[in-house]
């Protein structure tokens, strides 16, 4: 996924869901769970959530 909308969507997922500095998905945190993760990054991409719209553009872009 190198798309300039692929990318856009992996930003915003991190802005919302962070992987480092002990964001929902840091994987280096010892607080770190996997589930909220997970459900942190269907709540960004569901319809209306933050990041929807990167997904919708990303997923027109095609493979």
């Amino acid at each position: 996924m190198t798309s300039a909308q692929g990318k856009a969507l992996l930003q915003c997922l991190d802005d919302v869901c962070p992987s480092s500095n002990g964001g929902p998905c840091d994987e280096s945190d010892p607080f770190y769970d996997p589930f909220l993760c997970n459900e942190c990054l269907q709540f960004a991409q569901s319809f209306g959530g933050p990041c929807s719209a990167d997904l919708d553009d990303c997923s027109a872009d095609g493979p």
